[in-house]
C-alpha cells in the first residue's frame, strides 16, 4: 500500500467483553476479551497500522527530526547549501561487521560508472592514543569495509553501495574511495583562495541526513601538537560530518573538515592529488624547521614586527632541527622567511604548495 494513501485517523481499540452483575449493572473491571479469533484480529489490525506509520514517517514532509532548522541559515545562503549538498554523501566503515567509524565525504570525481569520493583519514583510524599527532601511534584498518550512502532522487528509498579504499594518506590526514554509482553531470568547484575570518558554511551528514554549520576561517596557525598543513574554524558540527565539506558563500569549496576545530584547505589537496596522480604516492617534505605565519599573530604582535622590521607578511621561524639543510644555510630561530621559489608567502600551507 502506498503510505501517501492512507490517513491512519481511525481508531483501534482492543475488544472488551461486556459483563453485568444481577441488576443489569455493568462491572467496573471489564476484563479482555476471551474471543480468541477477535484477539488475533485486533493484534492484525494493530501491526498494519503502526506498519503504515512507519511508511508515512518515511515522507521527507513529515519528518519530525528534521523540519526545523536548529542553527540559523541566511536566507541567501540556502540555494547555495542546496547545491552543493548533492556532493555529499555519508559514509560508514566495519570491521568484523561491526562499526568502526562513520563519516562524511566529497564526491570529487565522476568515470563510467564510478564515483570518486574524497573523505578523512579518520574514517578508518582505529587506534589513537595521542592527542599530540607528532607523537605518532595512529592506527588505521586499511581492509575495513566501507558503505556508502548514496542519495536517490524522486524516491523515498535511500540505498547503500559498497565503496572500495584506493588510497589513504596518514601524514595528510586524507583518503579516496571509488564506488559503483551514476554520478551527477557536474563536480564540486574546488577553489585554492580563502581570507582569514572568511564567513564559511560546513556540510556533511549524518547517514543521509544534511549536517550543517556555519562559522569563520580563523585567524590561527598551528599549535605544537598540531598539523602544520591545517586551518582552523570556528563553527559547531557533529563529528559524522568530518571528511565533509567547507564551502564559502558562493558555494566554491574550499576544504575537507578534518575534525572539530580544523580542515585541509582546497589548495593542500588538490596539490596531493596533482602528486598522487604522477608519481602514485605523496613525498612529504622535511623542512628541518617549524615555521609560524606573522598573519596568525595577535595585531599587536604584528604592527611591532611591521614597526621595527618594516614586514607585514612571511614566515617566523620557530624552531631549527640540529643538523637539517636549514641550519646548514643560515636559518636560525627568529628568522623571518619572505619567499619560497620567488614566491611571496603568509602561511605554512603555501610553503608546500609552492
Amino acid at each position: 500500500m502506498e503510505a501517501t494513501a492512507f490517513v491512519p485517523n481511525s481508531p483501534i481499540r482492543r475488544p472488551y467483553l461486556m459483563k453485568y452483575d444481577s441488576n443489569g449493572q455493568q462491572l467496573s473491571e471489564t476484563p479482555f476479551s476471551e474471543d480468541l479469533q477477535l484477539d488475533q484480529a485486533y493484534e492484525d489490525a494493530r501491526q498494519q497500522y503502526f506498519k503504515k506509520l512507519a511508511l508515512l514517517s518515511k515522507l521527507p514532509t513529515l519528518d519530525n527530526n528534521t523540519l526545523l532548522e536548529s542553527i540559523p541559515i541566511q536566507e541567501s545562503a540556502v540555494d547555495t547549501i542546496l547545491k552543493a549538498s548533492k556532493f555529499i554523501l555519508g559514509l560508514s566503515a566495519y570491521t568484523g561487521g561491526v562499526l568502526l567509524k562513520q563519516s562524511s565525504g566529497i564526491l570529487m570525481e565522476r568515470n563510467e560508472g564510478k564515483g570518486t569520493i574524497l573523505t578523512t583519514a579518520h574514517l578508518f583510524c582505529s587506534r589513537s592514543p595521542n592527542l599530540d599527532v607528532w607523537l605518532g601511534g595512529q592506527e588505521y584498518a586499511r581492509d575495513a569495509q566501507v558503505r556508502v550512502q548514496l542519495l536517490q532522487m524522486d524516491v523515498l528509498d535511500d540505498i547503500e553501495a559498497p565503496g572500495e579504499l584506493i588510497y589513504l594518506d596518514e601524514q595528510y590526514g586524507f583518503a579516496l574511495i571509488s564506488v559503483p554509482m551514476i554520478p551527477p553531470e557536474t563536480v564540486p568547484r574546488f577553489c585554492k583562495e580563502l581570507m582569514f575570518s572568511e564567513d564559511i558554511i560546513l556540510l556533511g551528514r549524518d547517514k543521509w541526513d544534511l549536517q550543517i554549520g556555519n562559522g569563520k576561517v580563523m585567524n590561527n596557525g598551528a599549535r605544537s601538537y598540531q598539523r602544520h598543513h591545517y586551518m582552523y574554524f570556528e563553527a559547531e558540527i557533529s563529528a559524522c560530518a568530518f571528511g565533509g565539506a567547507v564551502i564559502d558563500l558562493e558555494g566554491n569549496f574550499i576544504g575537507l573538515i578534518a575534525n572539530s576545530v580544523d580542515f585541509i584547505p582546497s589548495s593542500t589537496i588538490l596539490r596531493c592529488l596533482d602528486l598522487w596522480r604522477s608519481f602514485n604516492c605523496i613525498p612529504r617534505i622535511h623542512l628541518g624547521m617549524k615555521l609560524f605565519g606573522i598573519k596568525c599573530l595577535t595585531l599587536v604582535s604584528r604592527e611591532k614586527i611591521s614597526r621595527k622590521y618594516n614586514i607585514d607578511y612571511g614566515l617566523i621561524v620557530k624552531e631549527v632541527s640540529g643538523g637539517s639543510n636549514a641550519e646548514s644555510h643560515g636559518v636560525r630561530m627568529g628568522d623571518i622567511i619572505l619567499t619560497v621559489n620567488e614566491t611571496c608567502i603568509a602561511t605554512a600551507i603555501e610553503v608546500w604548495v609552492h
